[in-house]
């Protein structure tokens, strides 16, 4: 280049910018990272939904058990839980549960002459159970056959 074609450093900033055309390589791996720290948030936020989700539907699923356990008394004459548990009724909702359960999880039923009791694990951590006394909550680390069946 010559001194000459250029008059003044302005139009000299013209003529490089004018040939300067795209991105940088750093400006380009910039933008990369970003999306990059971006899309492993949102995938983060999503399993935590998906867990909860499986959560919401394991714990609907608890709650028939005890729907199911009330309509099997109410049929039973005398009037009896036992064999709640066994029913095939109620494996199709126990089945359902284990699907939606974490791997390593637990399902625990037990049923008596005068109540029963039903949990399972929750993916997101902790125990959900049911009982013949109307307790429907994440209280409990095992049902009990005695007397009476709770969550305790």
């Amino acid at each position: 280049m010559q001194k000459s074609e250029f008059k003044t450093m302005k139009q000299m900033n013209k003529k490089i910018n004018k040939d300067r055309r795209g991105f940088t390589l750093i400006e380009l791996l910039v933008v990369v990272a970003i999306i990059g720290i971006l899309t492993s948030i949102v995938l983060i936020n999503v399993n935590s939904a998906r867990m909860k989700a499986k959560d919401a539907a394991i714990k609907t699923n608890i709650k028939a058990t005890r729907e199911f356990a009330e309509m099997f008394y109410d049929d039973k004459s005398p009037t009896t839980y036992a064999g709640a548990c066994s029913d095939a009724t109620f494996i199709r909702i126990e089945d359902a549960i284990t699907t939606q359960m974490p791997s390593g999880g637990s399902i625990q039923c037990g049923a008596g002459v005068t109540g029963y009791c039903f949990k399972a694990s929750l993916n997101l951590g902790g125990i959900w159970c049911v009982d013949s006394s109307g307790y429907f909550g994440s209280n409990g680390s095992a049902c009990t056959v005695a007397t009476s069946t709770v969550c305790n």
